[in-house]
């Protein structure tokens, strides 16, 4: 049966801010969705279930505020139960509801250019909310109830109107829903069907707590903050082990807890997440704002008990540097070797430094989180508008091949360069492609420009109520209550770049085997007929195999684009970011990029991180971590870089002593990030041919972990033909 509890609260009041009227809607769905408790809980609060059977839910997505469920709705129309009066009365609300979109108008604003850019791909606005790092600790400390008093407080003095009663709203309408699950845990009290009486009362209990006052325990602690999760879209869950720690600490301290059992609740509160499905990205490690070490046994137990369930989430991101402390690295490494792709590395004398440039103070430097996939932010404070613009710097080197025209939607996207086919030397090509690059970004820019502007209208009261700076200055995350703001914009291709430059280089200007005109013939025809020529582009030197030019070529274009994106200024303050998380882009990007002068064929996938292509690493890991070392970490800012690295198994069981040294030194030669795979060719093979023998085979896709065994048949082929390395010096395949 579906139901419409957000779309009856939503339209409960007459108001012209819809701020309002999210904060109606989620008091009303908090209050009468649905609620589980099931045998075995520890920890409760699957929201995501009870969403399921909504028509309209809250969720500030791409270009809505609102999902709006047509298949369910279409399910709800054909139900013979309901009265034709109630249809027609819900039928009239979701047409109203739609108006509140920032999207509405968006489009007809767009010009010509714009519309002829985002369809080629080269460069385009991902109309998405993006991710932010909530202050999970302040609400813990102070509880929904002291939150909600002080927000009616606010309402009865000098409050924003609407604004302050949205949060009051839906910190109530929280509260009201975690009473229910423990007004359900007690019902069950001696029901049998599976579950056990002392844990039923447990969790009563700590829902009692927290549905009121602050976070008592651990226990109460991990309770809360999975609760707050659930209402804020299944956001980043920031720096973890930091506003937990106290918890944990004092409960050891008093014998209120064991470590044994403390594990169990975040191993229970992790299945959560493992039910969600989302990429919940979770920080452990790092510094202390003062510049100490912030690891602590919290910071293992998290490794532990993530380890030991085996799953793909949380997707957790470990702050980590070359010479810290051997423990952790051999922590980390025990995890990689259960072949989950978690923890992912951050090295923090890149990261930390690379946020001063951004201008953050030392304190919220040494604070940062990754958020999202795996984007740099500074928790509670900003709201960099996560992966709101997407560049495809491959497809603006298509755009220079041919004077800016593109073949595929047959419409002139980019400036007039010249006729490639009469390029006589290297220098016009890159001109050419430099030319595209900067009109492709100020093209993007603009329309990520645009997206954020229509975001003003949106409140999100779930994720704002979260924000103490927001809170105290009457004003959401999207309207300039937070004290930092930029937005942060992915690369997808860059390594494709490099490889075809160098290509183009080597085989038509350096080796003279075709001409300019003979290159853009085989590219267009996808290389049938070109055999030959595909070939020699193929053997021309690659990215990612400590060859000093073609790695020269890769620092090149990214420095040239990464300082494009970051000179513009963003619509809400702060400036752009540039990055290469990649996330599943190299796929959707791809299908818009023709044949590449790389050898790569028509619109299959792009390189799949900041790494080499696919394949194309066959001097070894050493050489790949060399190469990819010579990146300009040190130059500019950025969201994040991502490097996939798969390891055969025989290597990493073999030598996995030297493998961590291997990994240290990448660190300690400036490498910023490292998503490890420890699987062989032969299993991935194994997994397609015989998928339930392989359900819990995990791999890191792009800045997440997945089941390889539930992903598409394309992206598993990809993943596949991604090198396996074999040895430290060569040995790849």
């Amino acid at each position: 049966m579906h139901t419409h509890h957000y779309l009856d609260g939503f339209f409960a009041v007459e108001t012209d801010y819809p701020g309002l009227r999210e904060g109606h809607g989620r008091r009303r769905l908090y209050s009468e969705a649905q609620v589980f408790v099931e045998p075995g809980d520890l920890i409760v609060g699957r929201l995501d279930r009870a969403l399921e059977r909504e028509l309209v839910t809250a969720f500030t997505c791409l270009r809505h505020i609102h999902e709006i469920h047509e298949g369910r709705i279409a399910a709800f129309m054909a139900d013979e139960g309901i009265s034709a009066a109630e249809k027609a009365d819900v039928k009239s609300r979701i047409e109203a509801i739609k108006e509140y979109s920032p999207a509405k108008g968006m489009y007809d604003a767009m010009t010509p250019e714009q519309r002829a850019m985002e369809r080629s791909g080269a460069a385009l606005a991902q109309w998405y909310n993006g991710h932010i790092a909530m202050d999970f600790g302040h609400a813990l400390r102070t509880g929904l109830g002291p939150m909600a008093s002080s927000l009616r407080a606010r309402m009865a003095g000098h409050g924003r109107p609407g604004f302050h009663e949205a949060l009051a709203l839906t910190a109530e309408g929280m509260g009201a829903h975690i009473r229910r699950h423990a007004d359900l845990a007690r019902s069950l009290i001696g029901g049998g069907g599976g579950h056990d009486d002392a844990d039923l009362a447990a969790i009563a209990e700590a829902c009692e707590s927290v549905a009121e006052g602050p976070a008592r325990s651990f226990r109460e602690a991990v309770q809360l903050q999975w609760f707050l999760m659930t209402f804020t879209e299944y956001d980043s869950f920031g720096r973890y082990d930091q506003y937990m720690l106290p918890f944990y600490e004092r409960d050891l301290a008093t014998g209120a807890i064991t470590r044994g059992q403390a594990k169990d609740f975040l191993k229970d509160m992790m299945r959560r997440v493992e039910g969600n499905g989302g990429i919940l990205n979770m920080t452990i490690g790092g510094l202390t704002p003062d510049g100490g070490d912030a690891v602590s046994d919290l910071t293992y137990l998290i490794m532990e008990a993530t380890r030991e369930l085996r799953m793909k989430g949380p997707n957790l991101c470990l702050r980590i540097r070359a010479d810290s402390d051997p423990r952790l690295w051999e922590e980390a490494m025990e995890s990689l070797s259960t072949g989950q792709s978690l923890p992912a590395l951050y090295n923090d004398d890149v990261y930390v430094p690379m946020m001063g440039r951004a201008g953050f103070g030392e304190a919220d430097s040494n604070g940062y989180t990754l958020i999202g996939c795996s984007q740099a932010a500074v928790p509670y404070t900003s709201n960099l508008n996560c992966a709101v613009g997407l560049f495809t710097p491959a497809k603006m080197l298509e755009l220079a091949l041919h004077d800016g025209y593109d073949t595929r939607t047959e419409a002139q996207v980019g400036p007039h360069t010249g006729d490639a086919a009469g390029f006589t030397d290297f220098g016009q090509v890159m001109e050419a492609y430099g030319a595209q690059m900067r009109h492709c970004v100020a093209m993007g820019v603009s329309m990520a420009n645009m997206d954020m502007r229509a975001r003003r209208r949106v409140l999100s009261s779930s994720r704002t109520l979260l924000m103490p700076e927001c809170v105290e200055r009457g004003l959401g995350f999207h309207e300039g209550g937070c004290s930092s703001y930029g937005a942060h914009s992915q690369i997808v291709g860059l390594t494709n770049v490099a490889d075809s430059l160098a290509a183009i280089k080597e085989v038509v200007f350096d080796q003279g085997h075709c001409a300019m005109g003979e290159l853009i013939e085989a590219l267009d025809a996808d290389f049938m007929g070109h055999e030959g020529l595909r070939a020699r582009l193929m053997a021309a030197p690659k990215f990612g195999n400590d060859i000093a030019y073609v790695d020269g070529l890769r620092a090149r274009v990214t420095s040239d684009i990464y300082a494009e994106i970051t000179s513009y200024p963003a619509e809400l303050g702060g400036r752009f970011w540039a990055g290469e998380v990649i996330f599943i882009f190299h796929f959707g990007q791809g299908a818009c990029v023709g044949a590449l002068p790389d050898g790569r064929r028509a619109y299959g996938p792009l390189a799949d991180s900041a790494g080499a292509g696919q394949g194309r690493d066959m001097g070894g890991v050493t050489a790949l971590l060399k190469s990819c070392a010579r990146l300009p970490f040190g130059e500019a800012f950025y969201t994040s870089v991502n490097l996939n690295v798969k390891f055969g198994r025989v290597l990493w069981d073999g030598q996995r002593d030297k493998v961590k040294v291997l990994l240290m030194e990448y660190f300690a030669m400036g490498g910023g990030q490292l998503q490890v795979n420890v699987a062989d060719a032969a299993e991935l093979r194994e997994a397609m041919e015989r998928p339930e023998e392989h359900k819990s085979l995990t791999v890191r896709v792009g800045g997440f972990s997945a089941y390889f065994t539930q992903l598409p048949r394309e992206q598993q082929l990809e993943i596949a033909s991604r090198t396996t390395h074999e040895s430290l010096v060569g040995g790849a395949r």
